[in-house]
């Protein structure tokens, strides 16, 4: 789905609500994981965070868009971790991409903090970065995990239930995936619209809500979604290891 968005804009509610989360998940998330990571000796003991939807980097009035939320709690953490996080981070939209580096190249954490490894903001897809990464370790035998990937997409539709179970597949990975209920629903009567549904979902058993309304709807279309994710997450059995979405 596109993006009308300008550069940087207005942070909406529901963008604060999912920046709270990752927030107070990475405060818990990072000292576990890198613990594990300097005691199973796993890739060379560094935690990889990678957020597929960067944007620019922040908002307006100075509020901190998510790659910043995760540079800043990564450098307050009063945990001393044993390794390094590494940062990446991937904006599709050119001019996001020059802001997002100009900020970062700013940032008082790029060069100067153990703690954090900020690689240079990726211009490109998310769906096709990301597996060109997961490509990239599995032909040299190196572990993706540990590893969060923040999957915050615009819409519905930027990468399918596919790229979660890639990246599920692998030991010690999670995603946080966010479906964007507002901006899907008043598009599922489009047949033109139907083939980007079915990618993100996985299939096509969302069309069973396709004639039901209001509350009804969303409360099915949340039933017939859980599936699916956990199917993605561990295709052998039942269970999930992603982090679960904020809600439709």
């Amino acid at each position: 789905m596109a993006d009308p968005k300008e550069t940087i804009y207005d942070a909406e509610p529901h963008s604060r609500a999912k920046h709270h989360i990752l927030r107070e998940y990475l405060k818990r998330w990072l000292p576990i994981l890198a613990n594990q990571s300097r005691r199973l000796g796993l890739n060379d003991g560094r935690l990889l965070y990678v957020d597929g939807f960067a944007g620019a980097g922040e908002f307006t009035n100075n509020i901190p868009g998510s790659p910043l939320v995760a540079i800043e709690t990564a450098l307050t953490h009063s945990t001393n971790f044993h390794v390094p996080i590494q940062i990446k981070l991937i904006e599709l939209r050119d001019d996001r991409v020059q802001h997002l580096r100009s900020l970062i190249a700013q940032h008082p954490a790029r060069g100067q903090s153990g703690k954090i490894i900020i690689d240079d903001p990726i211009k490109g897809d998310c769906e096709q970065v990301i597996m060109q990464i997961i490509d990239e370790h599995e032909k040299t035998n190196r572990r993706v995990g540990p590893a969060l990937f923040f999957l915050d997409q615009f819409g519905y539709s930027s990468f399918s239930m596919g790229l979660i179970h890639r990246i599920l597949k692998h030991d010690v990975c999670e995603a946080f995936s966010y479906l964007n209920w507002n901006l899907l629903h008043p598009f599922m009567t489009d047949a033109t619209k139907h083939t980007g549904i079915s990618k993100a979902f996985g299939g096509d058993e969302w069309k069973a809500v396709i004639g039901l309304s209001g509350q009804e709807k969303e409360e099915r279309f949340r039933d017939i979604y859980n599936p699916p994710r956990r199917r993605a997450a561990n295709p052998m059995r039942p269970g999930t290891n992603t982090l679960p979405p904020p809600g439709p």
